[in-house]
């Protein structure tokens, strides 16, 4: 992790400040970090008004002396009646803020790790501009002046390569269990609205159509930022193709050979080392989740059906 972090620090300082049309990453940043949060801050807010109304309306309709369980965002199972009634508003905050950490915590990881994925990407297509500028006037046509410079850019190559090897080792296992939790939150919630269409409880189908709406944005963003790093690591090959490789002396030409052999090997991010993360196979989990929710519908709409009977 310290080689990583010195790694990605080094990479940073030596940027080169080009002007590029790319957005900033720190303004993607910016920009996960406030809608992740807005999604689960919206979701936790809906579940605590959902529990407490339903707790008002309840006791509305109580009779004098009868006792009342009281909903809460989280099953507090381990207390009695007495001190959930005596504490009620207490808890209720004190696990309203829990969520709110846990939401804002799970935003910092992922934004993070787009963060990192961003700036390798904007440090590939800074070496590919300056790739495609080799040869030209500004970099100069001397023979040793085009060996110095190609192999300034090879080592900058195997930097970005070393970052992206240290990246994806650094987060493979918290992307599969992230993925992993997703999809089973996603079918829970999927049966949670299956069985408030049965109900009519509106509010529940809509806080878990929320959850399932997080859940996917999540999963694709995972998948997004794959494939972006697929496409800016091979993206290098047609940049030194572009290049006035040409003009320049037979031993350079051999090593630009060896660095497009190297760049056709894409830098991928994995889920635990058992599969690539892309949008196709996130895709497909996706598509198994639905099939397992529409097997589901249709065995909850037949223990309906023969409870009717």
């Amino acid at each position: 992790m310290r080689e990583h972090v010195k790694v990605r620090h080094e990479s940073f300082i030596n940027s080169p400040k080009e002007k590029s049309n790319n957005k900033s990453p720190l303004k993607i940043y910016k920009y996960q970090f406030h809608i992740y949060n807005l999604c689960g801050y919206v979701g936790t807010t809906l579940f605590m008004c959902r529990s407490i109304l339903i707790n008002i309306l309840a006791k509305r309709q109580l009779r004098p002396g009868e006792a009342y369980n009281y909903q809460f965002i989280c099953q507090t199972s381990y207390l009695s009646q007495d001190t959930l009634a005596k504490y009620y508003p207490i808890i209720m905050a004190i696990q309203y803020i829990q969520c709110m950490y846990c939401c804002t915590s799970g935003a910092c990881t992922d934004c993070f790790f787009f963060g990192l994925v961003f700036h390798l990407c904007a440090q590939f297509e800074i070496l590919k501009i300056k790739w495609e500028r080799l040869g030209t006037k500004d970099f100069g046509v001397t023979v040793v002046h085009d060996r110095v410079k190609v192999n300034a850019l090879i080592g900058r190559h195997k930097e970005l390569v070393k970052l992206g090897e240290n990246l994806e080792s650094g987060f493979n296992n918290t992307i599969l269990v992230q993925l992993m939790i997703s999809i089973v939150l996603i079918c829970m919630s999927g049966c949670s609205i299956l069985v408030a269409i049965m109900r009519n409880d509106h509010m529940t189908m809509l806080i878990s159509t929320n959850s399932i709406s997080f859940m996917v944005t999540e999963t694709l963003i995972y998948g997004y930022a794959s494939d972006y790093l697929v496409t800016q690591s091979e993206s290098i090959v047609q940049a030194v193709y572009s290049s006035s490789w040409y003009d320049m002396d037979s031993s350079v030409k051999k090593d630009i050979i060896f660095v497009m052999m190297r760049a056709k090997i894409p830098l991928q991010i994995t889920a635990g080392k058992f599969f690539c993360v892309t949008r196709n196979t996130i895709v497909q989990l996706l598509k198994t989740s639905v099939s397992y929710l529409s097997v589901l519908r249709l065995t909850l709409e037949m223990s309906h059906h023969e409870g009717q009977l």
